[in-house]
C-alpha cells in the first residue's frame, strides 16, 4: 500500500508541474489569441500566415497537453481522470486519511472531517471538470486531429476531421487551466 500511496503522490506531484507547464504555455499563447493591438499589427506588416501558423502549432499543442493532463488513458501517465478512479478504492482512500490524520496538529476528528470534505471537494471539481463541454472537446481534438489524423467521408470525398465538430469556444482554454490549479 506504502507503493501505491507514493506512486500517487508522484502522479499528483507531475500532474502540478504539467500544469504549471500548461499554465506557461498558454501565457506565451494568450496574446497570440487575444491581444487586438498585436493582430491588428500583423496584419498590417502582412505577416498573418506565418503569425496563423504558428499560432496553431502552439495552440494545438497546448489542446494536446490539456487533454493529456486530464485524459491520459496509458497507465504510466498521470491524469485528473486516473487519479480519480484510483480514489474511488476505498482501501487506499482509507490508508490516504490515515496518513493525513497522522500528518497534521488537529484532533483525530477534524483531520479526518477535513480529509472528507477536501476529498469530496476534489472528486466533485474533477468529475465536473471531465464532463465538462471543453474537456470533451480537447480530448476529441486530440484523438482525431493532433494524435491521429482522422479521415471522413464528406460529400466532397475524404476529409481531414473538420474543427467546426467541435464545441469550443475562446477563452474555454483559461478556464480549464484555472480549474487544474485550484
Amino acid at each position: 500500500m506504502k507503493e501505491r500511496i507514493a506512486k500517487l503522490e508522484a502522479e499528483v506531484d507531475a500532474l502540478h508541474k504539467l500544469t504549471l507547464y500548461a499554465y506557461e504555455r498558454f501565457t506565451f499563447l494568450r496574446p497570440m489569441l487575444a491581444d487586438g493591438e498585436l493582430l491588428d499589427r500583423i496584419r498590417k506588416e502582412s505577416k498573418g500566415i506565418g503569425f496563423g501558423l504558428l499560432r496553431g502549432w502552439l495552440y494545438w499543442g497546448l489542446v494536446h497537453e490539456l487533454s493529456k493532463i486530464c485524459y491520459d488513458g496509458c497507465p504510466k501517465s498521470p491524469s485528473i481522470d486516473g487519479i480519480t478512479r484510483k480514489l474511488e478504492d476505498l482501501q487506499l482512500r482509507g490508508e490516504l486519511e490515515k496518513k493525513f490524520v497522522s500528518d497534521h496538529y488537529m484532533k483525530e476528528t477534524e483531520a479526518r472531517a477535513c480529509f472528507n470534505d477536501a476529498y469530496a471537494e476534489y472528486d466533485r471539481v474533477a468529475k465536473e471538470m471531465l464532463a465538462s463541454r471543453s474537456v470533451g472537446s480537447y480530448r476529441t481534438i486530440r484523438d482525431k486531429l493532433t494524435a491521429h489524423n482522422e479521415l471522413r467521408w464528406s460529400p466532397s470525398g475524404y476529409d481531414f476531421f473538420d474543427l467546426k465538430n467541435v464545441d469550443l469556444e475562446i477563452g474555454d482554454e483559461r478556464k480549464l487551466l484555472r480549474r487544474c490549479g485550484s
